[in-house]
C-alpha cells in the first residue's frame, strides 16, 4: 500500500529540482537479413503514445473570454464566465465555448469593454498618476505644498551610494574577521540551512520522519529481496514503486539501487499477480526513458515480457504485458533489434491471425503501425538525401508483407467498436504504398464505403450535438484514405 507523508509547512520549504534525460541516439533504419534466415527482419524507431492530460488552469493575466452566438476557441488558461455552452471539439481536440440558444448576451457587455486598448491604457495611466514623480536635482528639495509632494527628489550622489550599497549586499558579503570577500553562494549557505539540516530538525523536534524517493524506492526494494516477506507486502511494494519510477530520475535510480533485475526476476514468478505488478513496474519506468529501456534489455525483460504475451492464460496479464513491451521497445532503435531477435514481429503477428482478445489484436495492429509510420518518415528522408529509392520497402515493411501484413488488415475492418476502426483504418493508410497489390485485389472500397454509409446513419440518428461532432470525423478519415489509398491503389 503506498503511503505518502504531505507536509504543509516542509512543502514550503523544499523544492525539488528534476532533470529531464534526453535520448541523443540517431534516427536510423534498422537493416534485416533475408526473412528465411532470420526471424528479425525489420524496423525502427516510432512516436512514445503516453499521453497525459493537462491540468486545468486559470492565468490572471489571460484576456477575459468573450462570448458570441458562435463557436471560440477557450484559450489555454483562459477562464470563461458562467451560463456558456461549452463543447470539446473532437477534430481539434480544443475546448469551445459560446452563448446559449435565446442569450443576447448583454450581461456580458461588461466583459469586452474592461478588455480594450483604450480602456487598459486608461487604467494605467491612473496608477501611473498616483506614483510619485522622481526629480534628479543638485540638491534635496522638501516639499512645500500638497501640490509639491508627489515628487520626490534625488541627487546623483545619493543615488551612487543608494546603487554602491545595493550591489553590495546583494553581490557580495564581505567577511569582517580578515576583510576577504565571499562568494555570493558561500554566503546563501551561511545564511539559510541545508535541506539536511531542515530535515533534520523536523524528525528531532516535530517527530516527523521525512524520506527522499530514492530512501523509500530502497526500503521497496529491500522487501522485495527479503525470503519472509509475504505475497500481499510484495504487492504493495511493487505497486509503489510503479508510482515512484514514473519519474524519469526514480527509474535511472531504481537501476542504481540494483532494484531493475529485482524487479525484472518477479516477471518468471510463480504468482501471476506478482508477474503482472512487475509488468506495471517495467513498463512504467521504461516509458520515454532511454537508460531505463536499456537497464531492462540488459536484464533480460524482453524474452520474459514476449513469453507471458505468448503463452500466458491471463489475459490481464498478456495485455499488461504488451503495454510493457510497447513501451520497452518504443524510441529505442537497441530494443527494436532485439524484439526482432526474439521473434517480437512474428509474436503480435500471431496474436492478429489468432482468434484471441479483440483488445490484444487492435493493441498489436496499432503497435505495428506506430512502427511502419516511424520508418515511413526515416524513409523519406533516406529518398530526399539519396539514399534510398522511392519504390523501396523499409525492412520492417518487407517483413511484413511476407506475414500477410496487408492480408489482415482489410479483414479487421469488419470491427464494430469505434476505436478498433480507428485504428485499423490508420494502418491501412500507413501501409497503403506497400500493399497496392493486395489491396487491388481485395474489395477494399467497398469494404470502405460500407463504413463510411454507417456512420452517416449513425450521425442523422444521434441527438447529442458533441458526440455528432466526434461522429463525423470517421466519414472524413474514410475519405482522406481512399484519397490516400487513390496514389497507389486502383479503386
Amino acid at each position: 500500500m503506498l503511503f505518502v507523508t504531505a507536509l504543509s509547512a516542509a512543502a514550503s520549504v523544499f523544492l525539488v529540482l528534476s532533470t529531464v534525460l534526453g535520448n541523443n541516439d540517431e534516427t536510423e533504419l534498422v537493416l534485416v537479413g533475408d526473412p528465411e534466415e532470420s526471424q528479425s527482419n525489420n524496423f525502427d524507431i516510432v512516436k512514445a503514445a503516453f499521453q497525459e492530460s493537462k491540468e486545468n488552469f486559470v492565468d490572471p493575466h489571460a484576456e477575459p473570454f468573450i462570448p458570441t452566438k458562435e463557436w471560440q476557441i477557450v484559450k489555454e488558461g483562459q477562464s470563461i464566465p458562467a451560463g456558456l455552452h461549452v463543447r470539446m471539439n473532437f477534430q481539434t481536440h480544443l475546448k469551445e465555448a459560446k452563448l446559449m440558444d435565446g442569450d443576447d448576451g448583454e450581461r456580458f457587455a461588461h466583459l469586452s469593454k474592461k478588455s480594450t486598448p483604450e480602456v487598459k491604457a486608461e487604467e494605467s495611466d491612473k496608477v501611473s498618476e498616483k506614483q510619485p514623480k522622481i526629480v534628479l536635482s543638485d540638491e534635496i528639495k522638501q516639499a512645500d505644498s500638497f501640490e509639491s509632494s508627489d515628487k520626490l527628489y534625488f541627487t546623483k550622489q545619493h543615488l551612487k551610494e543608494a546603487l554602491k550599497d545595493f550591489r553590495d549586499k546583494f553581490h557580495h558579503e564581505t567577511d569582517p574577521s580578515d576583510g576577504q570577500e565571499i562568494s555570493r553562494n558561500e554566503a546563501v549557505k551561511k545564511k539559510f540551512r541545508s535541506i539536511d539540516e531542515i530535515r533534520k530538525d523536523l524528525e528531532d523536534h516535530m517527530g516527523m520522519s521525512i524520506k527522499s524517493d530514492a530512501q523509500i524506492m530502497k526500503v521497496k526494494i529491500d522487501l522485495l529481496k527479503a525470503e519472509n516477506a509475504t505475497e500481499e507486502e510484495k504487492l504493495n511494494s511493487l505497486e509503489d514503486l510503479e508510482y515512484y519510477v514514473h519519474q524519469i530520475d526514480n527509474a535511472v535510480d531504481l537501476e542504481k539501487m540494483h532494484g531493475f533485475k529485482v524487479v525484472i526476476d518477479f516477471l518468471n514468478d510463480s504468482s501471476v499477480k506478482l508477474q503482472e505488478k512487475a509488468a506495471k513496474v517495467v513498463g512504467a519506468a521504461v516509458q520515454s526513458n532511454p537508460k531505463a529501456q536499456l537497464a531492462a534489455l540488459e536484464h533480460g525483460a524482453m524474452s520474459l515480457l514476449l513469453r507471458q504475451v505468448s503463452y500466458s492464460h491471463s489475459e490481464q496479464l498478456r495485455k499488461t504485458a504488451l503495454f510493457a513491451l510497447s513501451a520497452l521497445v518504443r524510441a529505442n532503435s537497441r530494443s527494436q533489434i532485439v524484439f526482432l531477435k526474439f521473434g517480437g514481429l512474428e509474436t503480435l503477428m500471431k496474436l492478429i491471425q489468432q482468434d484471441s482478445s479483440r483488445r490484444l489484436k487492435i493493441k498489436s495492429i496499432t503497435l505495428i503501425s506506430d512502427l511502419v509510420v516511424e520508418q515511413n518518415d526515416v524513409k523519406q528522408s533516406m529518398v530526399k538525401n539519396g539514399k534510398m529509392s522511392e519504390n523501396e520497402r523499409t525492412p520492417l515493411m518487407r517483413a511484413l508483407v511476407q506475414q500477410n501484413w496487408c492480408d489482415l488488415l482489410p479483414v479487421q475492418l469488419k470491427a464494430e467498436d469505434y476505436d478498433s476502426i480507428e485504428k485499423v483504418l490508420g494502418a491501412i493508410s500507413a501501409s497503403a504504398s506497400d500493399c497496392r497489390e493486395v489491396f487491388n485485389k481485395t474489395d477494399l472500397r467497398g469494404m470502405l464505403v460500407k463504413i463510411r454509409s454507417r456512420f452517416m446513419k449513425e450521425i442523422d440518428q444521434e441527438e447529442d450535438e458533441d458526440f455528432r461532432s466526434y461522429l463525423r470525423t470517421f466519414p472524413e478519415r474514410v475519405d482522406k484514405i481512399i484519397n490516400d489509398l487513390g496514389k497507389y491503389v486502383n479503386l
